[in-house]
C-alpha cells in the first residue's frame, strides 16, 4: 500500500480469471453393424425374391413336374411327423460328427508332426496335397469293395474328408510360426512338450480354425453322398427315395433340412471357437 493506495502489482496471477475446464468429449455414438435390428433381416429379401419368382415360374411352365414354395411349406409337417424321415436325420448327424471328431483327432496331431518335422513333411505333403484335390467322393465305390454298404465306409470318407484339410492347415500353421516364439520359449528351458502344447498348437489355431470350417462343408457332401451312392440309411438316401416315388414337395423338404444342418454345424464351429478361444479374432467378421 502506497499513500492509502492499493497496488495490485505482482498479483496479476492472483486475480487473473480461472480458465474454464474443457467440457468432457462427447461418446462416440455406435455405429450401426451388421447385427443390428435392421440388418439382421436384410438377407431375408432375396430369399423372399427367389421364392415369388419360384412360385410363379412354376405355376406358368412347370405345374406338374416343378415343387412349388407354397407346396414344399405344406408338406413340412407332414415331414416332420414321419419317423423314418428323424431316424435317417439322426443317422446322418451322427456319421457326421463321428467323422469330424475322428478327422480332428488324427489331423492336429500329424498336421503338427508334419509341420514341425521337415524329412517327414518332404516324404507326405504331395500325397496329401493331392488327395486334397481330389474329390473324396470319387472313391466311394471303391470303399464300397472295401468296406461294404455299411455305416463304416460312410464314417470312414466322411472322417477322410475332414482328416486332409485340417492336417494341411495344421501343417501350414506350425511351419510359418515364428521364431521368436520358439526363441522365446528356449530361454526360458521350455521342454519339448512344453513347446507343442503351450506354443505350437496355440500359434496354429487361427490356422486350425479355418480347417475345421473346410472340414465340416467337406464332410457333409461326402456323407450325404455316400448315402445317396450306396443307398446307406439316412437323409441322402431318404431324399432320393421320395424325388424316385415323386413325392417332391416332401424331398425338398429333406434338402432344406440337410442345409440347416449344415448352418447349425457352421454355427457351432463359430460358437466353439468364441468358447474356447477367446482371443481369437478374425480379420473380417
Amino acid at each position: 500500500m502506497e499513500g492509502g493506495r492499493v497496488t495490485t502489482e505482482g498479483h496479476s496471477d492472483a486475480l487473473a480469471p480461472v480458465a474454464e475446464s474443457s467440457p468432457a468429449p462427447r461418446p462416440a455414438q455406435r455405429q450401426p453393424t451388421p447385427n443390428s435390428r435392421y440388418n439382421r433381416w436384410l438377407p431375408v429379401f432375396p430369399a423372399l425374391i427367389v421364392a415369388l419368382v419360384w412360385e410363379i415360374s412354376a405355376n406358368l411352365f412347370f405345374p406338374q413336374f416343378l415343387p412349388r414354395p407354397s407346396r414344399i411349406v405344406a408338406a413340412i409337417p407332414e415331414v416332420m411327423t414321419d419317423p423314418d424321415f428323424w431316424g435317417a436325420a439322426i443317422d446322418t448327424t451322427l456319421a457326421i460328427l463321428e467323422g469330424i471328431a475322428i478327422g480332428l483327432s488324427l489331423g492336429v496331431p500329424v498336421g503338427l508332426i508334419l509341420g514341425r518335422y521337415a524329412p517327414a513333411r518332404w516324404f507326405s505333403e504331395r500325397y496329401l496335397h493331392a488327395l486334397n484335390a481330389m474329390p473324396v467322393v470319387a472313391i466311394i465305390p471303391l470303399t464300397t469293395l472295401w468296406l461294404g454298404y455299411s455305416n463304416t465306409m460312410r464314417i470312414f470318407v466322411t472322417a477322410l474328408s475332414a482328416f486332409l484339410p485340417i492336417t494341411i492347415q495344421m501343417m501350414d500353421g506350425t511351419r510359418k510360426l515364428p521364431t521368436e516364439y520358439l526363441d522365446v520359449a528356449r530361454s526360458f528351458l521350455a521342454r519339448d512338450r512344453q513347446v507343442w502344447t503351450g506354443v505350437a498348437i496355440p500359434a496354429s489355431m487361427p490356422f486350425l480354425i479355418s480347417g475345421v470350417q473346410i472340414a465340416t462343408g467337406r464332410a457333409m457332401v461326402t456323407g450325404i453322398t455316400s448315402e445317396m451312392v450306396a443307398a446307406i440309411q439316412g437323409l441322402g438316401f431318404w431324399v432320393i427315395f421320395e424325388v424316385r416315388s415323386f413325392h417332391h414337395d416332401q424331398g425338398f423338404v429333406g434338402v432344406l433340412f440337410i442345409a440347416a444342418l449344415g448352418i447349425s454345424l457352421w454355427r457351432t464351429v463359430k460358437w466353439a471357437t468364441t468358447r474356447f478361444v477367446p482371443w481369437y479374432r478374425p480379420s473380417i467378421d
